[in-house]
């Protein structure tokens, strides 16, 4: 198991929200995870590319590239990340992660692959999403329930003051 890395760079962040009742789930999952619905949408990111590599009917193995516009005068971010999306006709789920390489001396370093100059290349340690019909909470049974769990390093050391309401800000307008 990977350890965290030691520095001020890194956020984790959980979101969990309710989509109405009227959207299905098959359409909510396309909106956020399909190449060309996502980049409709999703105001702070040029590039969204997800290359298949195992297609199943319940499930997904593949390899995603994001690169993000520039922000706050800060240079723009990119994700290489591995992923796995499984289904089962009432529940989604989706593990992504950095693609990583070992050198020589089997120490971690970080892949450079397809990175644009100017571009910072972010580390996802991890991301866990789950989508499901709530089913307890009265107030909102039958709405599309939505779980979200992330680590990243972002390879910008911003202070906690500012960074963790411009994060909390930034997934309220995503979920919206």
């Amino acid at each position: 198991m990977r350890k965290p890395i030691p520095n001020k760079t890194e956020i984790g962040c959980r979101m969990e929200c309710h989509l109405p009742k009227a959207f299905k789930l098959h359409k909510a999952v396309r909106c956020i995870y399909d190449d060309a619905h996502r980049l409709k949408w999703e105001q702070n990111m040029e590039v969204y590319e997800k290359k298949e590599r195992v297609p199943d009917s319940n499930g997904l193995i593949y390899e995603l590239y994001t690169l993000g516009k520039k922000l706050f005068g800060a240079s723009a971010r990119d994700f290489l990340e591995k992923g796995i999306m499984l289904w089962d006709g009432t529940r989604f789920w989706c593990y992504t992660s950095s693609i990583c390489q070992l050198n020589e001396k089997g120490e971690l370093i970080e892949s450079n692959d397809r990175l644009p100059e100017g571009v910072v290349r972010s580390a996802s340690i991890y991301s866990l999403t789950m989508m499901t019909r709530e089913t307890e909470e009265k107030k909102n049974i039958g709405k599309i329930k939505f779980v979200s769990v992330q680590s990243s390093d972002n390879k910008v050391s911003v202070p906690a003051i500012i960074f963790d309401p411009a994060v909390a800000k930034s997934m309220k307008q995503w979920v919206e």
